[in-house]
């Protein structure tokens, strides 16, 4: 399958109607219908969505939110491939030498959103 359309994007949204949650008005249907449109957006995504819609009937008591569609539908997309890169060879980070210490930051062939949603840890200079 390819791209899920709206239409598609509305059939699986009816099959959640059932649970607690459901949104109620018919604004709220379409920004739902939205962010599963928009969340689920690449190249198998319908089959992707179908099959999330399917785990949440199984899985869940209550209609996921927007946000939980929208997480989803980031997590499950596939993998792009990234050019290997000399300077950081693909790690997305790479070697530098400041003020003496030997240290790593973010290579320039990384997208920041990519560094944010590693989800790293802050590292407080003054806490160790």
């Amino acid at each position: 399958m390819t791209v899920p359309d709206r239409q598609f994007c509305s059939e699986q949204m009816a099959r959640l109607s059932g649970l607690p949650g459901y949104p109620k008005t018919e604004e709220a249907k379409r920004e739902f219908i939205d962010t599963l449109q928009g969340a689920f957006s690449f190249v198998g995504g319908g089959d992707v969505l179908r099959q999330w819609v399917t785990d949440v009937l199984h899985e869940v008591e209550f209609c996921p939110s927007q946000a939980d569609a929208w997480r989803a539908g980031h997590r499950l997309r596939p993998a792009k491939q990234q050019p290997h890169c000399r300077q950081c060879d693909g790690t997305g980070w790479r070697p530098v030498i400041k003020y003496g210490v030997e240290c790593v930051e973010r290579c320039v062939c990384q997208p920041r959103a990519a560094v944010m949603a590693a989800r790293l840890p802050y590292r407080d200079s003054e806490a160790e």
